[in-house]
């Protein structure tokens, strides 16, 4: 049986080196089948885009969903209680705290968010992501000019506590522990609780060795700043992710150096794979960090932090309903050219058909003719004996029932079928009481009072009149 397969392609760039993770979802379950990295000859813009060009050519990246990573380091995170728990509100109250948080004007500012929880009081908990737009512009920049539309402009830190949860076990629920991702020179640092993020911070070191040296230092200021800022839980754990050389180097000397247990988890071991896949050389593995890009690919489905600009998303929803309108419009070409192609087909056999209904018709005419002749004559007859031999009935039936306070004046029906009856009466009522007499007779119907007005003639007092009616139809 077919099954349909969605393809996601995640980037993450640091400096000339692009990341690119590729998983197919199959059904509900993803498995990755290309993991790569590639440096370009320097990052710039223009060997960046040359680089993206080629990984999109060889691996059909355009074809897929694309996500790009935006590095901790590079945004603004905070935690904020926002007084609704209705997503439109939501929204635009992120929008007025955005522009409170940093020294930026507003239109400088890209935000996105993640509701982590609501409370019974009508609270919302959410993650507030904040960067600069000339930073995010920088980020899509390359893509652009490689022709690769983003479609997701995600937090790490987002797609890393997702993974956590999703692998986590049912003894370590409830527990608070602190997630470090140590790349080349960069540590994402994420103390998360049940898959609820509540805090993260990154630090972007000058080269690897200095990392080595203040890695246990800055750990240490993530737990402090942690428990100073939001008094949260205490972290119970350290879960050490990311390079391999890690196990080697960095976390022997953490394993008690801050009083809690440690361990180091390889994301990339852990994920489902096809049977062939395309992988970094171990060289590669040891120095690099592909937590991200694999934790975004495993988990796209959960994310709901997305940096791209708002006006970016309107140009390419824009653009995917033109393209899907002319893919409309030439399907329903190809239709009609379908339908004229089997009425050619067939109109040789109408025509000949056509022919002969209308010769049948040629011969049935004079009959018609002569059945239409009888139908006008008995129309003409029926009228005669509805209308015409009727008048001397209706004036005796009219004048039999006029009471003696009414005088008609005139009496004209129109086209056999509207009268008009015009006349005085002694008062407005003796008027009424005429109407509801026409109304009960057999020859006429509808009555109405077109107008009643009253005069004085000497002393006396008289209404004048116009009523209208149909005859009825014997």
């Amino acid at each position: 049986m077919f099954k349909l397969k969605e393809r996601i392609s995640v980037f993450d760039i640091e400096e000339d080196l692009i990341k690119l993770a590729q998983v197919e979802i199959e059904e509900t379950k993803g498995y990755l089948y290309r993991l790569i990295a590639e440096r370009a000859e320097d990052s710039t813009i223009s060997a960046l885009s040359k680089t993206l060009h080629k990984l999109a050519a060889n691996y059909k990246v355009t074809s897929s969903r694309v996500i790009l990573n935006v590095p901790r380091y590079k945004v603004t995170v905070k935690n904020l209680k926002l007084p609704s728990v209705n997503h439109a509100e939501i929204e635009n109250m992120v929008k007025l705290q955005a522009s409170k948080q940093l020294p930026f004007a507003p239109d400088k500012i890209i935000s996105g968010y993640r509701i982590k929880g609501r409370d019974d009081k009508g609270y919302s908990d959410i993650i507030l992501a904040l960067a600069h737009r000339d930073a995010i512009e920088k980020m899509l920049k390359p893509f652009d000019v490689a022709g690769i539309g983003v479609d997701r402009l995600a937090l790490n830190s987002e797609a890393i506590s997702l993974w956590y949860v999703a692998r986590q076990r049912e003894e370590e629920k409830g527990e608070s522990l602190c997630l470090a991702d140590i790349g080349k020179k960069v540590l994402d640092m994420h103390i998360i609780k049940d898959g609820d993020l509540l805090f993260t911070r990154s630090v972007n070191f000058i080269s690897a060795d200095d990392m080595e040296i203040r890695m246990a230092e800055e750990l240490k200021k993530t737990l402090f700043t942690y428990k100073k800022n939001l008094s949260g839980p205490d972290v119970t754990k350290l879960v050490l992710t990311g390079r391999r050389s890690v196990i080697k180097k960095e976390a022997p000397a953490l394993k008690g150096l801050l009083g809690i247990p440690t361990v180091f988890i390889d994301l990339l071991k852990q994920c489902p794979k096809r049977e062939k896949v395309d992988l970094p050389d171990e060289s590669m593995l040891d120095i690099e960090s592909f937590t991200s890009v694999l934790s975004l690919g495993f988990n796209h489905s959960g994310l709901k932090t997305n940096l791209i600009p708002q006006e970016v998303r309107q140009r390419r929803v824009t653009k995917v309903l033109k393209e899907n309108l002319v893919m409309s419009v030439i399907l329903l070409l190809c239709v009609i050219l379908g339908i004229a192609g089997i009425a050619t087909k067939n109109f040789i056999d109408k025509k000949r058909y056509l022919t002969l209904i209308n010769q049948g018709i040629m011969k049935a005419k004079p009959e018609v003719n002569k059945l239409i002749k009888i139908k006008r004559i008995t129309y003409i007859i029926k009228k005669q004996l509805r209308f015409e031999g009727s008048s001397i009935d209706i004036l005796k039936e009219l004048y039999s029932r006029i009471p003696s306070q009414i005088t008609l004046s005139i009496f004209d029906c129109e086209d056999g079928r509207l009268c008009l009856l015009r006349g005085m009466s002694q008062s407005l009522s003796d008027v009424f009481k005429f109407i509801s007499i026409l109304e009960e007779s057999e020859y006429f119907e509808n009555v109405k009072v077109r107008y009643a007005t009253k005069r004085v003639i000497g002393n006396k007092e008289i209404t004048d009149f116009e009523i209208i009616c149909d005859l009825t139809q014997g």
